[in-house]
């Protein structure tokens, strides 16, 4: 559990629909808004990570999908998409549901 952000296996990541998707080679790609000049740019692991965004998914379902993308997928895997998923969140590229 990200205590600050509120992130924990059971949240529901959405996508901002302001930013669009621009794919590049050898597997990154930018996230930019064409409202502002804003962009982030992602790694294959990134990518992978923002394309299981669907606001139905949980956090915990997008790592076990990952896990069963990848047979060698190391310890750390949680760890990392976690990560992943609080920088997105700190530069407004996602954001979770509200539980009530």
């Amino acid at each position: 559990m990200n205590a600050a952000n509120e992130i924990d296996l059971y949240s529901r990541p959405i996508r901002n629909p302001e930013y669009a998707l621009q794919e590049g080679s050898c597997g990154w790609a930018a996230l930019v808004n064409l409202d502002i000049p804003a962009g982030v740019a992602l790694n294959a692991a990134g990518l992978l990570v923002w394309r299981m965004i669907d606001g139905k998914r949980t956090t915990g379902e997008i790592i076990g999908e990952i896990k069963e993308c990848f047979a060698d997928s190391p310890p750390t895997l949680e760890g990392d998409v976690l990560a992943i998923l609080d920088v997105l969140l700190g530069a407004g590229l996602i954001g979770y549901e509200v539980r009530i």
